[in-house]
């Protein structure tokens, strides 16, 4: 399967979701690192990355977009103590807010980021 922009989503998934909450530094980190891989991986695609609130706030809407059919979001936390902004991966059904997504895992990159597009039973 050849590489494509979308790739760039799903490598930054796999790495939030080894992460569990993260900086909105490291967040950006991911996302820049996730874009160099993919554009080293295809010359062609020359996906541009930039670290302003604009982008980021629209590559944040897509990630969520392409969650909305787990039910899960990419969204921003507070810590209570520093005010330090965060992000993490959060359910939105029966989950209290700041509560970290730790079990299906591998169903959620297996079922919705599949390397081959085809759905597995």
């Amino acid at each position: 399967m050849p590489v494509s922009p979308a790739d760039v989503d799903r490598l930054f998934l796999q790495a939030t979701l080894s992460r569990g909450i993260l900086s909105k530094q490291l967040a950006l980190v991911l996302w820049e690192k996730s874009v160099q891989a993919v554009n080293a991986s295809n010359n062609a695609l020359n996906i541009r990355f930039s670290k302003d609130d604009d982008s980021w706030n629209e590559f944040v809407s897509r990630i969520n977009k392409s969650l909305d059919k787990l039910d899960l979001e990419f969204r921003t936390l507070h810590d209570e103590t520093s005010g330090r902004e965060l992000y993490g991966l959060k359910g939105r059904r029966n989950c209290s807010n700041g509560h970290r997504l730790y079990t299906h895992r591998n169903y959620i990159l297996q079922s919705h980021y599949r390397t081959n597009n085809v759905r597995s039973s």
